[in-house]
């Protein structure tokens, strides 16, 4: 996550294979809130992305006078902590990117095992689908829905601006336009197969759609996303 103050902003990012890495990195150098640390990511090269001072294997949680945090911290956990009260941050813009839940699965599925998914023949089949939901709803970051996990416990959301996936760089230099902050240029951080996720539903059998849609109908609806 990053907090600016300056800008005024919170950007979340707990859900995964939607190019939060590729924001994150380039909207790190505007994080100003120094009580806040980040615990160091392997999947990417950065000044700041470097382990918390003094702090030996750090955990996400408070230590010291410090509270250090994932990329992927969902904001729940992070009021939970405790560190700051939701009401500092009552006027700041809250945004996240948020993903066509059948692109996202196939990309997890794709990213998660390594299939060659050009290899002929191929479909995301039902097995598939169970696979990935084993994944995602045993991470500590994720709560059953990508709008769930930007939600409070009680279904309440956290998030003023969704930027979409599909819309990412429109998407982003809309909120930056609105933040007045600089133009912030995209990397490409890691490699999602995004040729293939173009023509997502090729790959999709009648029953995994079905799935897909039933488990993710919030998503769908709230996000207005269809296959």
């Amino acid at each position: 996550m990053i907090i600016s103050h300056k800008y005024k902003f919170l950007f979340f990012c707990p859900v995964g294979n939607c190019a939060t890495t590729s924001v994150y990195k380039a909207l790190l150098p505007l994080h100003d809130e120094k009580r806040v640390e980040r615990i160091y990511e392997f999947n990417f090269e950065h000044p700041l992305n470097k382990n918390p001072k003094e702090i030996l294997d750090p955990q996400e949680g408070i230590h010291k006078d410090k509270l250090i945090v994932s990329k992927h911290i969902p904001p729940r956990r992070f009021f939970e902590l405790n560190f700051f009260k939701e009401k500092e941050f009552e006027n700041y813009i809250k945004f996240s990117i948020v993903r066509n839940p059948w692109d996202w699965c196939l990309a997890v599925f794709l990213k998660a095992s390594r299939f060659p998914c050009s290899q002929k023949g191929f479909f995301f089949n039902e097995d598939h689908f169970y696979n990935v939901l084993s994944k995602i709803t045993t991470s500590k970051n994720f709560h059953k829905t990508q709008y769930d996990t930007l939600s409070n416990a009680n279904g309440e959301c956290y998030i003023t601006n969704f930027l979409k996936f599909e819309n990412l760089s429109n998407d982003l230099t809309k909120i930056c336009g609105k933040l007045a902050v600089p133009p912030i240029e995209l990397g490409h951080e890691q490699n999602n197969n995004n040729e293939t996720q173009k023509k997502y539903q090729n790959y999709y059998t009648e029953k995994s759609r079905q799935l897909v849609g039933e488990y993710f109908k919030k998503d769908i609806e709230k996000f207005n996303y269809d296959f």
